[in-house]
């Protein structure tokens, strides 16, 4: 076969060519190439029909997960994110999505309860409260006697005074806090006389758990005083006003230094400074209070004497230093004072007090630590 010439041109697969005695097969190729993709091409299409009559056919949604699920096929593992899933998105027909969880894998899953709130802890409490009160007379005397009763959580119940050892004469008698009030926020105190009658009737009236008025009501209805309290944000008592049945009143106003009471200021009704007394704090604790009238004269001291941080003896001087009176006490192990001894300017004993205590316990909340500083939050 010689070819005598090769050429191209625009036809699709077409090839000039001549053999031997010049007879072409240009119009023999082309044609029949044509005619055989022509069938293979109808072959094809008629395939992708029939397949997809016979395949099922895709929700939107599940063409949706496909493509998804494709994509997260190509995502290489140092590039997933490390902030948590977006929500999840509507249940497909198959059933509920599962929940969406943080794509981190060291992530630490919560110890809170399912509610979002940290569960609450609480922890025993140990509380003392006198259980009776004996007082001595300078010869060493019983002369009296004072009772106190409580509930197994240590409420009170009640406090009874003795003359001497058996002999009733004063009784007071703690209502429950009336639980119908906010914050269960009233009591009532009843007291009355050997023979039982009703001395006085005390309403005592609380917010925020702390007494902000207290009312003493006389047999006929007479109302005896009212004392009324404030208190600032961190409960601590800035002032206390005594109104007396004839219509008097008298009010001490409390200032404080470091969260130590540093300063009182006795004042009458018409708000005219009548007394004032002045504390010298060292160390958080309070070594001297000095006692001044309405015309700042210095009236009187008080000098204290600690064991640690426990006061053991309180001396009550004159402004020129001599001594007047003094104070001691003593105390258990648990910081419980168990004995105060009053003496006079010799140093000899005027009256002896002796207190014995109960235990009590009682669950106080715990706050859960703070997972950063390891702190009560």
């Amino acid at each position: 076969m010689n070819f005598q010439g090769l050429s191209k041109n625009c036809s699709f697969l077409s090839v000039r060519f001549r053999i031997n005695g010049g007879i072409s097969v240009h119009s023999y190729f082309s044609s029949g190439f044509r005619t055989i993709f022509g069938f293979l091409l109808l072959a094809v299409l008629f395939g992708y029909a029939a397949s997809c009559a016979s395949a099922p056919a895709r929700s939107p949604a599940e063409v949706s997960a496909h493509v998804s699920a494709e994509a997260d096929a190509r995502v290489e593992p140092s590039a997933a994110p490390a902030s948590p899933a977006s929500p999840a998105g509507p249940a497909s027909p198959a059933g509920p999505s599962a929940p969406a969880t943080s794509l981190n894998p060291a992530a630490p899953e919560s110890s809170e309860p399912a509610s979002g709130l940290p569960e609450v802890q609480f922890r025993e409490e140990i509380f003392w409260l006198p259980e009776e009160t004996g007082i001595m007379s300078r010869e060493g005397r019983l002369t009296a006697r004072i009772v106190y009763e409580y509930t197994s959580d240590g409420i009170p119940v009640s406090e009874t005074e003795y003359s001497g050892e058996t002999l009733p004469v004063k009784k007071t008698v703690y209502s429950t806090p009336d639980a119908s009030t906010p914050d269960a926020s009233t009591q009532v105190l009843e007291q009355t006389d050997s023979a039982g009658k009703t001395v006085s009737r005390t309403l005592r009236e609380y917010a925020n758990g702390n007494l902000v008025k207290e009312t003493v009501t006389l047999p006929n209805g007479t109302v005896k005083t009212v004392e009324r309290y404030e208190w600032d944000k961190a409960g601590r008592k800035i002032l206390w006003t005594v109104t007396a049945q004839s219509g008097d009143s008298v009010s001490t106003v409390y200032e404080y230094t470091d969260g130590v009471l540093s300063r009182m200021l006795v004042k009458d009704a018409s708000g005219t400074p009548v007394k004032r007394f002045e504390r010298t704090i060292s160390g958080g604790l309070i070594v001297r209070e000095d006692e001044f009238d309405r015309s700042n004269r210095l009236t009187g001291s008080l000098v204290f004497v600690y064991d640690g941080t426990l006061p053991v003896r309180e001396d009550r001087v004159s402004p020129s230093g001599a001594l007047l009176s003094s104070t001691t006490c003593a105390y258990d192990d648990n910081g419980n004072r168990t004995t105060i001894t009053y003496l006079d300017r010799r140093g000899r004993v005027v009256e002896t007090r002796h207190t014995s205590w109960l235990r009590f316990l009682r669950l106080v909340p715990v706050e859960p630590l703070n997972s950063v500083t390891g702190e009560n939050r």
